[in-house]
Parts: C-alpha cells; structure tokens; sequence
C-alpha cells in the first residue's frame, strides 16, 4: 500500500552558511497552505501514458506505466533503484519493459535495463533524465520519465524555511502529506538537497529521508514537487526546512 504515496510525489545548488543564527538574507515563507498547492494526487491520474493511438487490439483495454519518484543522489554514492509501475487490463500477454537514459551525463549503467525495478549506476555529477517504456505483444506503447539528480551536498549549506505547514489527507487511503510544489521556484536547479521538518512549539529539527518507506515520515519528488508524508493522521503546523 506504501508504494501509492510514493507515486504522489529536483533540486538544488549552493553554498553559504548551515547557522541559522548567523545566516542573513534567508527567505521565509509564511503559511503556505494546500489551498495554494498542487495536489500531488493529480500525478496519480495524468501519469504520461503517451498511448501509441493507432494501434488497435481488443487484447488490451488499457496500458499506463509510470517511472516512479524523481531521486537525489548524494556523491560519493553513485547508484538508485528505480522503481516503475505499470497498469494494464490484458487478454494475452506478454508485457516487456525497457530503461533508457534520454538526456545527461554520459557515465551510466542499467543493472535489470529490461524489468519493472532497477538499479542505476555508474553516476556521475549532473542531472539525468529517464525514460521507462512498457510495450505490449501487440505493438501497444506507453512510456514515462523521471529525473535523477546526482550531486555533492555543499559544506557549509544554504536553507530555506516555510513555516507553519498544513497536513491534508485529502486523496490519500490513510495518513497525511504536505505538498510544497516547484521546489525549484524556491532554490536552484541542479544539486542535491536535504529536507528537515520542526513540530509546532519545538526547537528541534528532524531530517526526513527520501523514499523512507519504513519511517513514519518521508519526503519524495515527483516532477519537481515536493511531498512530505506521514502514515498517520496529523493535526500540528510544522515548519519545513531546505537545505542546500
């Protein structure tokens, strides 16, 4: 059940302080609310089915495959796991999927290049784009991208705070998210950043880790939205800090 919130939802570059005490300039943005955000849920009905339309065949009703969360890979590791999903109604299979890179570096390798889930290695600083392809026996196409950004995270960092967030389980089966939408109208595009959460009337901040699907809480990217999510229902205003 996890692995739909990972469908619901790159990045960033910069050096400066990590103090917020001595840090000057900083930008905070006040009570960004879900009324101003894009439901994150949307990507979950318009996934990129790029349909190829003039094929024609009564053995599938319908075809839809989705690349997964955008990544964020932290130098000197060099390696994801992509994970895709795909939906499909069909009356003679066979499904082959295929991994390709479209757009970045040039140093990359895909271990399982023709499975569902894979490992990207091999990486090298930059931003690549990927591209997942589902075809059908019948010629039958559907295809779907995600970003992997690959970067050093700078030593000291910059941040940015939005403060008093609000928790909306709207659309999800159980739990609750913040949605920050264009994380990169807020902060460069092309590095690596970190994503820490304050509750409300505390002093400490708290890391959220990317993809965590054995924590409580966990951030993920998807098309450059940001979401955070928790599994159980919540009520607090936390603030939510980038660092980049």
């Amino acid at each position: 059940m996890k692995i739909l919130k990972v469908l619901l939802f790159i990045v960033v570059f910069s050096s400066c302080t990590n103090n917020e005490d001595t840090f000057e300039g900083i930008n905070t943005f006040e009570g960004i609310t879900n009324d101003s955000l894009v439901n994150g849920n949307d990507h979950l009905n318009n996934e990129n089915d790029h349909l190829n339309n003039n094929e024609t065949s009564t053995d599938f009703v319908e075809i839809k495959i989705g690349a997964g969360t955008d990544k964020l890979v932290f130098l000197p590791n060099n390696s994801c796991r992509l994970n895709g999903w795909a939906s499909y109604q069909v009356v003679n299979p066979p499904v082959k999927y295929r991994w390709d890179k479209i757009a970045g570096p040039d140093s990359f390798h895909f271990v399982s290049p023709d499975s569902l889930s894979t490992i990207l290695n091999e990486l090298e600083k930059g931003m690549y784009k990927i591209e997942i392809t589902c075809i059908a026996a019948n010629g039958y196409i559907a295809k779907d991208t995600c970003s992997v950004i690959v970067g050093q995270f700078p030593s000291p960092s910059n941040f940015i705070v939005f403060n008093n967030q609000k928790w909306d389980g709207t659309g999800l089966l159980w739990g609750a998210q913040i949605l920050i939408p264009d994380i990169y109208q807020y902060i460069p595009i092309g590095g690596v950043f970190k994503v820490f959460l304050r509750r409300l009337n505390s002093e400490t901040w708290e890391e959220i880790m990317f993809d965590d699907h054995d924590s409580l809480i966990s951030a993920h990217l998807f098309n450059g939205n940001l979401g955070i999510y928790s599994n159980v229902e919540e009520t607090d205003s936390p603030d939510i800090k980038i660092e980049y």
